[in-house]
């Protein structure tokens, strides 16, 4: 199977290289970040969380909106705390930290999703948002990739199959389109998620893609 991912969806957008304050923050995620690896590539993680941060670059210059990109999954996957990151970046980019972290008190991945999205839509502040959209972009993007490249047996490493992730990005998506409906973020994870529906669900539904049509 061909990807069918075009160019400008598998390039995510680009940015100029993170300078200044985001440096210390770059450092802080690397350091802390260091030996974890991506499921099925296994490329290094901190590919994803710089590239969240270039796709957050494309559309603001706010230092503390790309800092928080670029440490987004500091407390879910490593020992660092919010209080830690408010003590060393500032209260605002802990609060869009925060904005986009599950909390893991809570039992079952379906209940911490949906008090996630409870406080991405009513609670977070924008920046929240908008981290939230470009980390479901590249997530999306790369799942879609992985699809053509290793087929259906690659659920198979994933915790939620295809309709449990479908119903997860457009859940991101709805608050991010109501909550800033300018944000040409929105348009670009909607493209993505036509794609994976048509493509990914499509196919393993039987239903004719893209990519059978266009071939």
């Amino acid at each position: 199977m061909v990807c069918p991912l075009h160019d400008h969806l598998r390039d995510y957008p680009k940015a100029n290289n993170s300078s200044g304050p985001t440096r210390d923050m770059y450092n802080v995620m690397a350091k802390n970040h260091e030996g974890q690896k991506r499921k099925l590539t296994g490329e290094w993680y901190i590919a994803h969380t710089i590239g969240v941060e270039e796709i957050v670059h494309s559309v603001t210059e706010d230092p503390a909106v790309r800092m928080a990109a670029l440490g987004h999954d500091l407390v879910e996957d490593t020992g660092i705390t919010i209080e830690k990151i408010a003590d060393k970046f500032g209260d605002r980019v802990a609060a869009i930290i925060w904005g986009v972290t599950k909390d893991d008190s809570i039992t079952g991945s379906r209940e911490r999703k949906e008090a996630y999205l409870d406080r991405l839509e009513y609670e977070a502040e924008d920046g929240s948002v908008i981290v939230a959209l470009a980390d479901k972009i590249y997530n999306i993007a790369d799942t879609i990739e992985n699809y053509f490249l290793h087929g259906p047996g690659m659920w198979n490493n994933f915790k939620s199959g295809p309709d449990q992730q479908l119903w997860w990005y457009r859940s991101v998506l709805e608050i991010g389109q109501k909550r800033l409906p300018d944000c040409e973020l929105n348009e670009y994870l909607s493209e993505l998620i036509d794609l994976f529906e048509t493509e990914v669900i499509g196919r393993r539904d039987g239903v004719e893609s893209v990519s059978d049509v266009t071939e």
